[in-house]
């Protein structure tokens, strides 16, 4: 019988000792999953930073750059391409 419940106990050890293993890999998945997924976000909100902040600077070079009289020279040119 203490021989029976020696095996039992080594048995449910044993299981407790794999499932806590199963576990802990679970998690350290989910936890690299949540990091690949937070330098996703990361590079988009530089990409998206970067698009906006070189808009920006192109819109005010254009405004800066491109007056009425580059506006007339402009159609002109597109006038007599045609």
């Amino acid at each position: 019988m203490m021989e029976g419940a020696q095996r039992e106990a080594d048995a449910i050890l044993a299981k407790a000792e794999s499932d806590s293993e199963a576990m802990v890999e679970r998690r350290k998945r989910m936890a690299e999953d949540k990091i690949a997924a937070a330098e996703r976000d990361a590079i988009d909100d530089v990409r998206t930073t970067a698009v906006e902040a070189a808009a920006a600077a192109s819109k005010a070079l254009i405004a800066e750059k491109h007056g009425s009289e580059a506006d007339k020279q402009l159609a002109d040119e597109v006038i007599a391409s045609l």
